[in-house]
């Protein structure tokens, strides 16, 4: 039925706003599908973002939970779109809550995102980390993890804790991805580690040689190889024994974070 009959279309329309809408003229079964709905997004909120959940009263996750469900044109009922329409809602109203809250929400939206990523984490055929060594790597190609994203934030975490940077210190930069044993991880970032992975980024994958000498005057070789050898065993980056990339691949976008398309 691709137009179905306009008696039908009103009365989904209006079962609908009746959900949305309460009041006390509506059938109890309205009234029970509002509060299920709504019993339904207060715990995708606090389950699936619960350090930004810390951050707020318990009236005020409830105000914005009623406000999502009054306002918001979200459709998707599943569990992930969910989360993903109420962070793009909160966004649009981003004015009405510090912005360092909304950080926290965006970031644990990362993580939550690295967890359903559809991308699959698999180490490639010919990887053979046993065997890597510092003369061995100019024979390699190196390639990131794809469901890492990168995002810079206002705030330290520890232990799953928040803990706030003050205002004239710089942001805190995450990289965060699932290895492959289905973790999701956040690796906090320093500055050698920003200016290692930015040739990455650009070119999604680069052979070891071509990125020792794109950070050449940071750091010597022996440092990045020391780097990549220590984030190839956590998963964030892959070493692949075939040195094969063409100096045309394209550029990567898992580096950009907070991309809710």
């Amino acid at each position: 039925m691709q137009r179905p009959p306009k008696n039908m279309q009103d009365l989904t329309q209006a079962f609908a706003n009746g959900v949305r809408h309460t009041s006390i003229e509506q059938a109890r079964s309205i009234t029970r599908y509002h509060e299920f709905v709504r019993d339904n997004v207060r715990s995708v909120i606090t389950h699936t973002f619960p350090m930004f959940s810390q951050q707020l009263p318990k009236q005020t996750i409830e105000h914005w939970v009623n406000t999502f469900l009054l306002q918001s044109q979200a459709i998707e009922p599943e569990f992930h779109h969910i989360a993903t329409e109420f962070v793009r809602f909160l966004q649009t109203h981003s004015n009405a809550l510090p912005a360092k809250v909304v950080s926290v929400l965006e970031y644990e939206w990362v993580l939550f995102n690295a967890e359903i990523n559809p991308e699959i984490v698999t180490l490639p055929v010919k990887h053979q980390p046993e065997t890597v060594t510092f003369e061995s790597l100019s024979r390699c190609t190196l390639q990131l993890n794809p469901t890492l994203q990168l995002i810079e934030v206002p705030f330290h975490v520890e232990n799953n804790a928040i803990q706030f940077i003050d205002e004239n210190e710089p942001s805190q930069a995450y990289a965060v991805y699932r290895n492959t044993r289905h973790q999701v991880l956040s690796q906090p970032l320093g500055m050698r580690d920003r200016i290692v992975l930015d040739p990455l980024c650009q070119r999604g994958a680069i052979t070891f040689e071509a990125l020792a000498d794109a950070v050449s005057t940071y750091m010597p070789a022996r440092d990045v190889s020391a780097w990549v050898q220590h984030f190839n065993h956590t998963n964030l980056i892959w070493i692949d024994k075939v040195s094969n990339v063409d100096s045309d691949f394209a550029t990567s976008n898992q580096c950009l974070s907070g991309d809710l398309s």
